[in-house]
């Protein structure tokens, strides 16, 4: 249960801002730029900014949390823990499935 909900935690923000951007190119497809957002266009385009605002504090979240998780890894000396930390600070959106995958999938 908790890899699965952790999984979930590590691949939702890059899927959300995926689906925002998509829907916002999408959204820009059908309506010419110099044209006003009305109705579903204008749906569009705060259902893709709240896609991308609900990434953004799930980052903030999955943050702090991933960086919890590697300090107490009892397999990490103390650089290891650091690098890890500095690693899912600076490049948290890239970084977070792959912690997952090295260390939460494969642990029994």
């Amino acid at each position: 249960m908790k890899k699965t909900i952790m999984g979930i935690l590590a691949f939702a923000p890059i899927v959300l801002i995926i689906l925002g951007f998509a829907i916002l190119f999408i959204m820009r497809m059908g309506v010419a730029l110099d044209e006003p957002l009305e109705g579903a266009a204008q749906f569009c385009g705060v259902l893709a900014v709240i896609f991308v605002l609900v990434a953004v504090a799930l980052c903030y979240v999955d943050i702090v949390w991933f960086i919890v998780l590697a300090c107490k890894n009892q397999r990490f000396d103390i650089t290891q823990k650091v690098v890890w930390a500095i690693g899912i600070y600076m490049l948290n959106i890239f970084i977070f499935p792959v912690y997952w995958g090295m260390y939460i999938l494969r642990d029994a």
